[in-house]
């Protein structure tokens, strides 16, 4: 911990002792004892799974999550999970019913990208996915890798998160937040632009080593989302360009509005493009990707 000449924290540096899985089991062990009946109708084109007051729709070509509602109130969090680095259509899905548990999986035609959604009696909503470029036998370089979901933007109020905070980081920039418990309350501030409001730390943005995160949305909802595994970026919505931004510094940012992702991008100066900038600036270099692919899990809670 470095102090200022006034006495106050001008800088420290916290690490985390434990990996986000072990971090948070007994939360989700408590969420977990919790159980209610679990059933699944078939529709043309989608399955729904109704666990309690929860309904979750997926569609039924892509496995993809296109609605979750909880009795009367359609939640704000759809249309996922999306490869970020794209893949080709998922040709590949199927339903399983167990006693207390329903799995959902679906696979890319090529192979480079499955995932399976898990649903507890509980209600929980359990993620695994697992990315391979394709094609991709040696080395090669990618902006960011991981998966993105659409979240409205309108209906968020606040973030509350354990991990890396309270401001948010660019590849090439990761030091000055520090391990912890944050919150931030919604903002739309445009870095150093007179004509934005001054409300700091920036809400949007990448947040550095993700543990778990509620954000709370306006209508008296709330979405907890744990991860289970390290390193991870929460990409929280895209910040708004400055009218003054230089080429230099324009982003283009993931589709969708909240991500989780392995690797994510630099930023440049007023005079030098992020690839000017030195081994920290440059993309992600993956090798031997055959045998190594990316595998991200994340359980999600919907509650009041």
């Amino acid at each position: 911990m470095v102090l200022d000449p006034s006495g106050k924290v001008f800088h420290q540096i916290v690490k985390a002792i434990k990996q986000p899985k072990v971090f948070h089991k007994s939360m989700i062990q408590k969420l977990q004892k919790q159980k209610h009946r679990l059933s699944v109708s078939e529709k043309e084109n989608e399955w729904e799974v109704q666990v309690g007051k929860m309904n979750y729709a997926f569609e039924k070509q892509t496995g993809i999550l296109k609605s979750v509602k909880k009795g009367n109130d359609v939640l704000p969090f759809f249309d996922g999970p999306f490869s970020v680095t794209g893949f080709d259509s998922l040709v590949m899905t199927s339903l399983k019913e167990s006693k207390n548990k329903v799995y959902i999986q679906a696979f890319s035609e090529d192979s480079s990208f499955n995932f399976r959604w898990t649903i507890e009696s509980s209600g929980i909503l359990h993620l695994a996915y697992s990315h391979l470029p394709e094609g991709f036998y040696g080395a090669k370089s990618l902006p960011f890798d991981g998966i993105s979901f659409s979240l409205e933007e309108k209906a968020v109020e606040s973030m509350l998160w354990v991990g890396d905070g309270p401001y948010r980081v660019w590849r090439n920039r990761m030091r000055g937040p520090y391990f912890g418990t944050h919150i931030n309350t919604y903002n739309n501030t445009i870095t150093g632009y007179t004509g934005s409001s001054y409300n700091y730390p920036e809400f949007k943005g990448f947040y550095s080593n993700f543990y778990m995160g509620k954000i709370n949305l306006k209508e008296h909802h709330s979405i907890t989302i744990f991860c289970h595994s390290p390193n991870l970026f929460l990409r929280m919505f895209t910040p708004e360009e400055s009218p003054d931004v230089r080429d230099n510094m324009k982003m283009n940012f993931p589709v969708g509005d909240i991500s989780f992702l392995t690797t994510i991008l630099p930023i440049g100066t007023k005079f030098k493009k992020p690839g000017q900038m030195g081994p920290q600036s440059q993309p992600e270099t993956y090798y031997n990707f055959r045998n190594r692919p990316t595998k991200v899990e994340l359980s999600f809670h919907f509650e009041e």
